[in-house]
């Protein structure tokens, strides 16, 4: 099983369509995928076709212990693709568990619970968390209970003067809470077809990142948008277009990583302890 935070402290950089539109592609290729929404904003359950009524159980009363994790898994349109779905109540979770002792691991203790259980969730091939666009609590629950980090990043000056923030994130979660999540994908976001400055940036961010940073480039598409409109992932709407085959490329180096051997992917996640050393 591969847990994956999709993380980034800015908006509006493709996070939410990426972890959507890459569980799908995942659940194309047969891989059983939940996708966990873990933003307040709920737009990873909104592009599902979820209701983010707040009467309806979320992912907020999973972190109050109300409820158990598989209890509030639904099925997607999308064959093996299943949803833990969110809703605004969340955001009253940082206040209610700012004072409870390990609040950092509340959410790794209850997926790790629930698949000691033999639920559901114990079936997944990847558990994708969608991670609201901020440092906080949640973000730090996110990725205690995540092995791998996937960070999409717009090419920007302004997104890569912010990396340093995700960086120093990374790292008070290896050093202080003692847990070895590490930072095995850059997807470089909304690229234009008219490039400017970002190539520059991306280069920039290849220097940064070395061999952490995806080739497929995600480039800006309407049809995003389109199917957003209609709830669904570009696969169901708009399957031939520029947009879909953008994330199918990034689901092929994804799942490559899947069958390369061990020694093969340690030099690909192993590049976090030399990134602390940068100054910024």
């Amino acid at each position: 099983m591969r847990i994956i935070a999709v993380i980034n402290q800015k908006g509006g950089v493709g996070k939410t369509v990426t972890a959507v539109n890459m569980g799908a592609c995942l659940a194309l290729h047969n891989r059983r995928v939940l996708i966990v929404d873990f933003d307040p904003q709920a737009n990873s359950s909104l592009l599902l076709g979820r209701n983010t009524s707040l009467d309806e159980p979320s992912v907020y009363d999973v972190m109050a212990g109300n409820i158990n994790p598989e209890e509030i898994i639904e099925e997607t349109s999308t064959k093996n693709l299943f949803l833990m779905p969110s809703n605004l109540n969340l955001a009253e979770a940082e206040i209610d568990i700012v004072e409870r002792p390990g609040r950092e691991i509340i959410l790794a203790e209850q997926l790790i619970s629930s698949i000691d259980r033999g639920s559901v969730i114990a079936g997944f091939d990847y558990i994708i968390i969608d991670c609201s666009p901020s440092l906080s609590i949640l973000t730090v629950n996110a990725l205690m209970a995540a092995r791998e980090i996937f960070i999409p990043m717009q090419m920007t000056y302004f997104a890569l003067k912010g990396a340093d923030h995700l960086i120093n994130i990374v790292e008070l979660v290896n050093e202080e809470l003692e847990h070895p999540v590490s930072i095995t994908g850059v997807i470089p976001t909304f690229f234009e077809k008219d490039p400017g400055d970002y190539e520059k940036v991306l280069e920039e961010v290849k220097e940064l990142f070395g061999g952490a940073v995806f080739e497929t480039v995600i480039h800006r598409s309407t049809a995003y948008d389109k199917a957003a409109a209609a709830q669904k992932t570009v696969f169901e709407i708009m399957p031939e277009s520029d947009a879909s085959w953008d994330y199918r490329n990034l689901t092929q180096e994804v799942i490559k990583m899947e069958q390369e051997e061990e020694g093969d992917r340690g030099e690909k996640k192993g590049f976090l302890s030399s990134l602390f050393k940068k100054t910024y």
